[in-house]
């Protein structure tokens, strides 16, 4: 049972501690990780890219995010549209996440479709932030 629960530990652990720094700006912190998202109609889960964006003042903030993600054969974003930002207030110490669901006010972008041979190749991704009290 210890050997259990010394595992379960280790996998939420490493779960929870792969997000990757991508942006800080006026106290905003905006991480990213990739995912595997199971999706109805797909044998093979999807890769997403999912974003967390933290508040580290003591006040509440507007919060606008840019995303570009960048595949070998071209770019999603990179021509500013409603689909690639995100507009949300985030409160002192508050943080918000996206899911594979896309059903909440941060985006996550599908970046690999193992369904598919001709899926565009995924190279990096970058966000721009804007926060206004």
């Amino acid at each position: 049972m210890f050997f259990l629960s010394l595992f379960l530990c280790f996998n939420s652990s490493a779960q929870s501690n792969d997000w990757q720094l991508m942006n800080t700006e006026n106290g905003i912190e905006v991480y990213s990780r990739i995912v595997s998202c199971e999706t109805e109609g797909f044998k093979i889960p999807l890769e997403n890219i999912v974003f967390k964006a933290v508040n580290t003042t003591s006040a509440s903030t507007s919060v606008n995010l840019e995303f570009e993600i960048y595949f070998e054969e071209g770019c999603n974003g990179c021509e500013k549209s409603d689909e690639t930002s995100s507009n949300f207030q985030l409160n002192a110490g508050e943080s918000k996440e996206s899911t594979c669901s896309n059903e909440n006010e941060i985006n996550s972008f599908t970046i690999r479709n193992a369904n598919f041979d001709g899926s565009w190749k995924y190279t990096h991704s970058i966000v721009k932030i804007q926060s206004a009290n």
